[in-house]
């Protein structure tokens, strides 16, 4: 049994062999340093920006508009194309994505997002992203547009859009 008495140690009642006391100290000396890693060093994705914009239920087929406003202009970004469905029978998603930047400057680029077969409820969407731009220097301050066109018609989709991760 462990207890804090007055002093605000924890102390040991009862027969505690000492190699169970040496486990639960390496132990804490392991875990609790990889816990503060994990927490404060970055140890997971984080995205910084999302920009999704919802699609009819009944089939997406027509362009779809999404804006970035810049303001840090040193940064470099990951571009990923990300789809948020339920229930896409599988197979890949083609799309056109035009990217404008606020001097008017535009370029477009093809897309191709292979699509998980997803069936669950109504509630639980999937989403589903590919890196399609590493390293991107958005060297302009500004509003940034980007129009998302599929090849052909997709049912299943809830939202289409872009995510901005800062590396």
């Amino acid at each position: 049994m462990i207890s804090c008495n007055d002093n605000m140690r924890w102390v040991w009642y009862g027969a505690v062999p000492s190699s169970l006391r040496t486990a639960v100290r390496v132990l804490l000396s392991v875990l609790f340093p990889a816990a503060l890693c994990a927490i404060f060093c970055g140890c997971h994705r984080s995205v910084d920006v999302s920009t999704m914009c919802d699609v009819p239920p009944g089939g997406w087929s027509a362009p779809v508009s999404v804006c970035y406003d810049n303001t840090d202009t040193t940064a470099l970004y990951t571009l990923s194309f990300a789809v948020r469905h339920n229930g896409v029978a599988g197979g890949e998603l083609r799309a056109d994505v035009m990217f404008t930047a606020p001097d008017s400057t535009t370029f477009t680029e093809r897309v191709v997002l292979p699509l998980r077969e997803h069936r669950r409820s109504a509630t639980v969407a999937l989403v589903e992203s590919v890196p399609y731009r590493r390293e991107v220097h958005l060297r302009q301050s500004g509003r940034y547009t980007m129009v998302i066109t599929p090849e052909n018609e997709v049912r299943g989709i809830e939202s289409v859009g872009l995510l901005f991760d800062k590396e």
